[in-house]
């Protein structure tokens, strides 16, 4: 019996997860970014996605998503999604076949075109998922726990008629937690490889590109810890367990990881952005953006060279100058 819905571990922008600090001395001039434009939204993000040049941001408070160009400032596209979700989606994803809210408590997946209007809906009840994320060709990365062998997975799964699994790409360490100590977010660009999961309470990155599937450590060596409290066949996360990682964003040679590990070189404790060449996984380079409006970094994006962060109601877009 696989479980999911348990562990939908997400963080709005006026969450404060504990921070962690690391030896690691963050190196700062090697990647730079400069301010090129900011927008706003007449409410708070809590995901953030782009695409071609476009900006979408996801309110759940006001069940709202924005779409955001230069041209056109903000603009609510979709309104009613509150009527759709029962809880906060899991993730936001955009390709050029539509707007895809992953909402795995409800084992569904629902579509919307890149204008708004109804949602397709795709149930995935027969194969259920705890994260993923789109492919091509109606292909999904999927995290799923196996409580029979109390192993997560990483997997890659056709939700077509009913849904049937493609291939076995990863085994978690054994542990009897419902999957929560290797809860994670997946990335993609657009709909296309290279793909990354990166885990929320560890370093360990596990990549996905067209030479096959590998895994990578972020400079924050924090080892993962099991802080999962279980009652019955159920399971939580204790109020000790750290957030290394935040969030992720990728592009076609770099992954952009924003890290709540602060530098043991550094006197404030802020939210950070690491990045790694994905062709070796080395580090290449940190920002330390400052915050906006008050409100520190809480999602990022990126596309064709431009990083999109989000502070609450604000955007921030940044030209990326690489070395």
């Amino acid at each position: 019996m696989v479980v999911t819905g348990l562990f939908v571990m997400l963080i709005s922008g006026s969450d404060k997860p504990a921070h962690a600090r690391t030896a690691v001395n963050r190196i700062y001039k090697l990647i730079t970014a400069t301010p090129a434009d900011t927008q706003s939204i007449a409410g708070e993000t809590h995901h953030l996605a782009t695409f071609e040049g476009i900006t979408y941001a996801f309110d759940q408070k006001a069940g709202a998503l924005f779409r955001i160009t230069p041209q056109e400032g903000s603009r609510q596209i979709i309104s009613n999604l509150r009527n759709h979700f029962q809880d906060m989606p899991a993730s936001l994803q955009i390709d050029s076949s539509g707007i895809y809210f992953f909402s795995p408590n409800q084992k569904k997946v629902f579509r919307y075109s890149l204008d708004g209007g109804q949602p397709d809906l795709l149930p995935t009840g027969q194969l259920p998922y705890t994260r993923a994320a789109r492919l091509a060709d109606s292909l999904y990365f999927i995290h799923m726990y196996d409580t029979a062998t109390q192993k997560a997975h990483f997997k890659l799964a056709d939700f077509r008629n009913g849904g049937r699994l493609i291939s076995n790409l990863y085994d978690f360490p054994h542990t009897d937690d419902g999957g929560l100590a290797s809860d994670g977010q997946i990335t993609t660009a657009g709909n296309q490889l290279p793909a990354a999961f990166l885990q929320y309470h560890n370093s360990e990155v596990l990549l996905w590109d067209t030479s096959g599937f590998r895994t990578f450590q972020t400079i924050d060596r924090t080892p993962a810890t099991n802080t999962i409290i279980k009652s019955g066949n159920s399971w939580s996360i204790s109020s000790k367990t750290i957030f290394i990682n935040l969030e992720a964003a990728i592009d076609s040679q770099y992954l952009y990881v924003l890290s709540n590990a602060a530098s043991g070189n550094e006197a404030t404790i802020t939210p950070e952005i690491d990045v790694y060449n994905l062709a070796s996984g080395a580090y290449s380079g940190s920002l330390k953006l400052p915050p906006y409006g008050g409100a520190q970094v809480r999602h990022i994006a990126v596309d064709n060279g431009i990083l999109y962060t989000s502070h609450k109601q604000h955007i921030i877009a940044y030209k990326l100058n690489y070395p």
